[in-house]
């Protein structure tokens, strides 16, 4: 039997023995791949994890369990060549593009029952992605329903991987949860090729057969099953989180001026709203409920504060005037035997026999690890 002829539009033939091009420009400097993926950004690690992303888009049925967000303030950062780059090596029609805020669209998904790539070159500047559990369902490999107008629903799992590109450093969410964040690889492309950039990088050279049966060889010898993630990308991260999440961002802000080793709920929610009403003024609060819950997950696997599973006695641990209390106008826990203005003595409130909320962790382990201090 003949081989049938081979479109070599459509994918990248592997090639063991390919080596990089150096490519001789017109004004007589040298471009070369590796080189290239160096100059994409300054920041340690980030190179080569876009070396880990390529091996990822190649390697779907690997349990990446996270979607990588490169972001960026502006255009012209290399986002969008480095996703050409992805393109040209996977072909086609070996994958789709699905924005992020199209996932709550019940229609919009049937691209992912053939193809195990989602590329997205251009998230729209602010948009607010709203309805995201078929998102999260689909990043780790969790079931999801498939549904396409006048034709049965599919049930699957989807393997695969996705690049969602943004010019913006925090891609809007509904979903605020740890859950969500877990999801995220944010890459900060931050470098602004304005002005300097080659086109023919992204016009010739990324669409170069010899360069890019390279990259797919090295991409298909790196063995990582995770993504070695740089301290700029967790940083990103923290900054995402903190700004989508206003509970986690008001925690930050104010976690190292609590003097008191035990913070009863009613305390931490009253500040938060007294906090939320000078920045969001016109916002709506969250319930007790969603603020506590929010708090929990964030600091599930803290070093410094734990969550009491049972009511605690104050003793000494709310002893010491908490001046949080003064700032913030916390009438409810100012001390009502005390009328003068010195916001130390306002900061000591009349304590009731039992709470709960975090206790500092050194507490914990000075109580013997019991929370109840019976």
């Amino acid at each position: 039997m003949t081989e049938p002829p081979r479109n070599p539009g459509r994918f990248t033939e592997y090639d063991a023995s390919a080596q990089s091009p150096r490519i001789t420009q017109p004004d007589g400097t040298e471009w070369e791949i590796e080189a290239w993926f160096q100059s994409l950004s300054d920041d340690e690690g980030v190179p080569e994890l876009l070396w880990q992303i390529v091996s990822a888009a190649i390697r779907p049925f690997v349990r990446w369990d996270m979607s990588a967000f490169l972001i960026g303030p502006k255009g012209n950062g290399g986002k969008g060549t480095f996703l050409k780059l992805l393109a040209s090596l996977l072909g086609p029609t070996a994958f789709t593009s699905i924005p992020l805020t199209s996932f709550g669209d019940t229609f919009g998904l049937a691209d992912l029952i053939t193809k195990n790539v989602n590329l997205v070159d251009e998230n729209e500047v602010g948009a607010f992605a709203t309805r995201l559990a078929l998102w999260k369902a689909c990043v780790t490999g969790d079931p999801i329903k498939i549904e396409e107008k006048y034709v049965k629903a599919v049930r699957m799992r989807w393997f695969g991987f996705e690049v969602q590109c943004y010019n913006e450093m925090t891609p809007r969410v509904k979903d605020k949860s740890a859950a969500m964040a877990r999801r995220m690889l944010l890459v900060p492309m931050v470098k602004n090729f304005k002005g300097i950039e080659n086109k023919d990088i992204k016009d010739k050279y990324l669409t170069d057969p010899a360069i890019l049966r390279y990259v797919l060889k090295r991409a298909l010898q790196m063995t990582h099953e995770s993504f070695d993630v740089p301290l700029v990308s967790q940083q990103a991260l923290d900054r995402w989180f903190a700004a989508n999440n206003k509970v986690v961002g008001w925690w930050q802000e104010h976690k190292d001026d609590f003097v008191w080793d035990l913070l009863p709920w009613a305390f931490l929610y009253d500040a938060y709203k007294a906090w939320y009403a000078n920045v969001e003024p016109s916002g709506t609060v969250e319930g007790l409920s969603q603020f506590t819950e929010s708090l929990k997950d964030h600091l599930h696997s803290s070093s410094e504060w734990g969550v009491t599973n049972t009511s605690v006695r104050p003793g000494t641990r709310m002893s010491t005037p908490e001046l949080l209390i003064d700032q913030y106008k916390l009438t409810a826990w100012m001390n009502p035997a005390y009328t003068g203005a010195d916001p130390a003595k306002r900061s000591i409130p009349a304590l009731k026999a039992n709470y709960k909320g975090l206790l500092r962790q050194t507490q914990v382990l000075a109580a013997g690890g019991k929370d109840d201090d019976k």
